[in-house]
């Protein structure tokens, strides 16, 4: 199947569990102004930065593949840069939030994307993360603390989301009849990983630094 198909045969625009209500909850958390300018990272289709406009924010997505983002711009008619979460098309400090659907888990180098999201933020500004994590590792939700607080991040809200991780394989499942790439995509071809599910939002606030 094709980068934009073994998705989209069971997914269609909804490309991480949880859909559009885990994305309500963590801009609930992040509680950004009408009109903030928000950047959804790996956006895929474009389905989510279409969502993020019709709320009324300023929305743009970036996405690696110029299959996705050329689908994103023809499907949804919206703003998306060819550009990796490593090197963002962005000025420093003119964001005022950042948004990874299933998105940054997929990403090798942490650190670096950390500290890419950390030079275009404001200060204030919001880092909102829904991905994959492994239950079995010990604290997940503090080594995400300290590896944010390494780039100047404060952690706002972590909430175990398993539920919609279950509900998303068994639909996989259900419907394709064999999730074997779903798997090792959740999993990074980790056979001890038991995949879970969360969402956190961060803020930028690194000490020291002026407004």
């Amino acid at each position: 199947m094709s980068e934009i198909s073994v998705w989209e045969a069971w997914m269609s625009d909804e490309m991480h569990p949880g859909g559009r209500g885990l994305t309500r909850r963590m801009l609930e958390s992040a509680g950004l102004l009408h009109g903030a300018r928000v950047a959804d990272i790996g956006c895929g289709t474009g389905a989510g930065v279409a969502f993020l406009r019709a709320q009324g924010f300023d929305a743009s997505g970036v996405d690696s593949s110029a299959l996705l983002a050329g689908c994103a711009r023809k499907r949804h008619g919206v703003p998306v840069f060819l550009a990796d979460a490593r090197s963002l098309p962005f000025e420093a400090r003119s964001m005022d939030a950042l948004l990874f659907e299933c998105s940054l888990n997929a990403l090798d180098d942490r650190a670096t994307v950390l500290g890419e999201c950390a030079r275009v933020l404001r200060r204030g500004g919001k880092l909102m993360v829904s991905d994959v994590y492994d239950k079995a590792a010990p604290e997940p939700e503090r080594e995400w603390k300290d590896a944010l607080a390494a780039a100047g991040f404060s952690l706002l809200r972590w909430e175990d989301c398993s539920g919609v991780m279950e509900r998303f394989v068994a639909r996989a499942l259900w419907e394709l009849g064999d999730i074997a790439r779903l798997k090792d995509i959740c999993t990074k071809g980790d056979l001890s990983c038991r995949p879970g599910y969360f969402i956190m939002v961060a803020k930028y606030d690194p000490r020291g630094e002026r407004s």
